[in-house]
């Protein structure tokens, strides 16, 4: 056991089904999702307010992460202007790779893809989406809608999330894209509203 790491996120997610307030009574490190959240919703899978479904749930993220790093090095390969064998050979390369770059640890790891990266990976899909290929609007709104997900999600990724969404929203405008500049910014309104 860790206890001064694994009461960083088990305290302030204790607090929270005890008196029902997120901000109040907890002190923050990284964010809302991973101190919070993170536990409670592994306490109400597994049914047991326990250090175990908590640390479970960790490694189902983590393996989330690993799924969606996947699925980023897939588009990227796709990207490739090369034949078929190019194409699978590098994905059979980056993707063993970058799998052996998340780990299944908890506290705090030593992985250089963590499962708080999740909003990045996921904002890296949907911008590849929509530079690459037209008429995925939809995409552009969903990049939106990360913008508050990935501050709750870790503070310091959400920054870099908003912040590549300010960057891409101005690439959009200076492109004179508008239909997707537009809707990235209903994305942000609803992200922002809820």
């Amino acid at each position: 056991l860790d206890f001064y790491h694994e009461g960083e996120w088990l305290g302030p997610a204790k607090n929270y089904l005890i008196t029902g307030e997120i901000w109040s009574g907890a002190y923050f490190i990284h964010g809302a999702f991973f101190e919070i959240f993170n536990p409670a919703i592994a306490w109400k899978i597994f049914g047991n307010e326990t250090i175990g479904s908590s640390r479970l749930f960790i490694f189902v993220l983590i393996f989330f992460t690993k799924v969606f790093s996947l699925i980023l090095t897939l588009k990227i390969a796709k990207f490739f202007k090369s034949d078929e064998t190019t194409k699978i050979i590098y994905f059979a390369l980056i993707a063993t790779s970058i799998l052996f770059l998340s780990e299944y640890q908890f506290g705090h790891s030593r992985s250089y893809i963590r499962y708080t990266d999740l909003p990045i990976l996921i904002f890296l899909i949907f911008s590849m989406e929509v530079i690459l290929k037209k008429n995925k609007n939809h995409y552009g709104f969903l990049i939106g809608l990360i913008s508050s997900i990935s501050l709750v999600f870790a503070v310091d990724r959400g920054i870099y999330v908003n912040l590549l969404i300010l960057f891409l929203l101005a690439f959009f405008l200076l492109r004179k894209e508008f239909k997707i500049a537009i809707s990235i910014l209903l994305g942000l309104s609803l992200s922002w509203a809820i």
